[in-house]
């Protein structure tokens, strides 16, 4: 009987130990789709406008993009538009938790970010405050790299390392990161497989978590 308990017990340990599975927050597929709108610095954002303008029965399924389209001023090496990026998704954040809905945070359009890719704190940051953070979304992977004097403008090098790190801790916490790529014939080095090749660690990561990170193709370019 004692053998009995103490197994029953390790059983029980065993269970409540079960590490967090990638999508646990929300999971995406045929049963249960995602729709990402857009929320964007460029036209003067009011998130809560954007969200009463979603039907009620659409919410569920809606996930709010927070995007800070990165510009930086290398004259005075400040951002612009925002200048603070994390108090703007914090505020922006804030207002999606009010109204019960998922969010994503965009740092990045292109090499640009308003996160540097070794800040894995912040990365961490709302992951660990906000329960209807699924993850960060970065948008056209294929431009805006390795530009002297911008410190806005990450090295390709850097980036792709850091995406494996998010890869493995949206795994952790149960979301994903979003890459998109527009495709252009003199940027293949930097489209998805060019990525994963030039970065070892980020193609184990894929191989590891592959729910934990989803590749999107992005059409917004005619090249």
């Amino acid at each position: 009987m004692k053998r009995i308990l103490i197994s029953l017990s390790l059983l029980l340990l065993t269970l409540c130990w079960q590490p967090i599975m990638a999508q646990q927050r929300r999971p995406i597929d045929n049963e249960h789709p995602l729709w990402l709108v857009h929320v964007d610095v460029w036209n003067q954002a009011d998130p809560q406008k954007i969200i009463d303008l979603i039907p009620d029965d659409i919410k569920p399924y809606v996930c709010m993009n927070l995007s800070l389209s990165c510009a930086y001023d290398k004259d005075y090496n400040v951002y612009k538009m925002p200048r603070c990026a994390v108090r703007t998704w914090k505020s922006w954040a804030t207002v999606c938790q009010q109204n019960g809905l998922w969010f994503t945070c965009q740092p990045a359009s292109g090499g640009h970010t308003h996160i540097q890719d070794d800040d894995l704190v912040t990365f961490e940051y709302f992951f660990k405050n906000y329960p209807n953070f699924l993850g960060w979304n970065y948008a056209e992977q294929f431009w805006g790299f390795d530009e002297p004097g911008d410190k806005s403008s990450s090295q390709q090098t850097t980036r792709w390392a850091l995406f494996a790190k998010l890869v493995e801790m949206s795994h952790k916490y149960g979301g994903f990161l979003t890459i998109s790529f527009c495709g252009n014939i003199w940027s293949h080095p930097l489209n998805p497989l060019g990525e994963m090749k030039r970065e070892p660690k980020l193609l184990e990561a894929c191989r590891k978590y592959p729910e934990a990170i989803l590749w999107l193709y992005k059409y917004t370019t005619s090249s």
